[in-house]
């Protein structure tokens, strides 16, 4: 197949892909609420699912690189996923072990099936990592698409509509990606855990993804904080579902030109802009107490969100060794974006009940500094192994 056709491919991937998981996870916390799920136990449930995704993530970066395959496990976890969907969406009664075991998997599977489906992509030519940005554009997309659709399957019918509506876009998916090549896997070197050790003793590595767990923590937090927030001052849920729209369409043109910025300033440049904007965006929200201007930093999405994960891509990656792409993507992911999704609900929520939901705001405008400073410390090892 050439990079013409697999770049196509991938935009259709993504785009059914991100359809599928705005389906199963943009209205599960309303979904929980309505059953009767108090905060605490919905952030136990969120935590709990982040707990599982980090070791999913950890397992299967390790299989695809031992085997030299993503597409055979990619399958795997669509299939499951979208049992667990059906689990989740069908049964509406009070049932807490149940929901905490079910929607428990849902996010487990929504956070590692995405960053499998980035690592699917950087790893099948040299083209397609080049034009990344312009993949996870239709991603954004899909997601926008996504997340109407359920607002207006729920209000037609019921939340039990959405476990077939996710059935039918994750087996489109499937279709699509029987359709498409393997991951290119260059080395043949066969690993073991101790290959993944190596990755954990290379001092580069961990500082950029020390780094991003910092920045990773404020870019998770928003989705709880300024919900949080949206309600503070005023909103409603047509207001919530507004800010998720506006942020799904705003990274859309830095997706389309991110890989341009990355080339001519460099991915460290553009990975720190990003995590300066990040602490700027928690400084306005933490100052404003008007729900439009709330709303309208919701724009700001466009210049953090999809730089980050253009840039750190690129970062990761190259921080990698040959044989181990697939460990270094998603064993970095299960550290800055799994363990900032455990800790987030539960810090957002201490923060605010402690003290207020201002200075939480700007407690966490801070991780930026701390996320700079390793940022920083990465610049100058990166220099000296350059040097030697």
């Amino acid at each position: 197949m050439n990079d013409k056709k697999k770049l196509l491919m991938f935009k259709i991937t993504f785009f059914i892909e991100y359809v599928a998981q705005a389906i199963a996870y943009c209205l599960l916390i309303p979904y929980l609420t309505n059953i009767g799920y108090s905060a605490m136990q919905r952030s136990a449930i969120l935590s709990f699912g982040a707990v599982l995704g980090t070791v999913l993530q950890f397992l299967v970066g390790y299989l695809c690189d031992r085997n030299r395959t993503i597409k055979r496990y990619l399958n795997i976890m669509n299939v499951v996923f979208a049992v667990c969907c059906v689990l989740l969406y069908r049964h509406s009664e009070y049932n807490y072990l149940f929901h905490f075991i079910a929607a428990s998997l849902v996010i487990m599977f929504f956070k590692v099936v995405i960053n499998v489906y980035d690592s699917y992509a950087l790893e099948s030519g040299d083209e397609l990592k080049r034009r990344y940005g312009i993949i996870r554009a239709y991603g954004s997309i899909g997601w926008a698409v996504g997340s109407e659709m359920i607002s207006r399957i729920v209000e037609k019918g019921t939340y039990k509509m959405l476990a077939l509506a996710a059935v039918i876009a994750i087996a489109l998916l499937i279709m699509v990606n029987a359709m498409m090549e393997d991951a290119i896997k260059i080395s043949n070197e066969k690993i073991n855990w101790s290959d993944v050790g190596k990755l954990m003793k290379k001092k580069t590595y961990v500082l950029i993804v020390a780094s991003l767990t910092f920045c990773y923590t404020m870019m998770v937090a928003i989705d709880f904080i300024i919900v949080d927030k949206i309600l503070y001052v005023g909103g409603v849920e047509r207001h919530v579902s507004l800010f998720w729209s506006v942020m799904a369409l705003c990274e859309l043109p830095l997706f389309f030109t991110g890989n341009r910025l990355v080339r001519r300033y460099g991915a460290i440049a553009v990975y720190g802009f990003s995590v300066i904007i990040y602490s700027l965006r928690y400084l306005l929200y933490g100052m404003s107490d008007s729900l439009n201007f709330v709303l309208v930093l919701s724009v700001l999405q466009g210049f953090t969100f999809p730089l980050t994960m253009v840039a750190t891509k690129e970062l990761v990656d190259d921080e990698s060794p040959e044989s181990l792409k697939s460990s270094g993507q998603l064993i970095g992911l299960a550290i800055y974006n799994n363990i900032p999704s455990l800790i987030a609900p539960l810090l957002t929520g201490y923060l605010e009940d402690s003290i207020g939901i201002n200075s939480a705001l700007f407690t966490l405008a801070a991780f930026g500094l701390a996320s700079l400073f390793l940022l920083w410390l990465y610049y100058r090892e990166k220099k000296k192994t350059i040097a030697q």
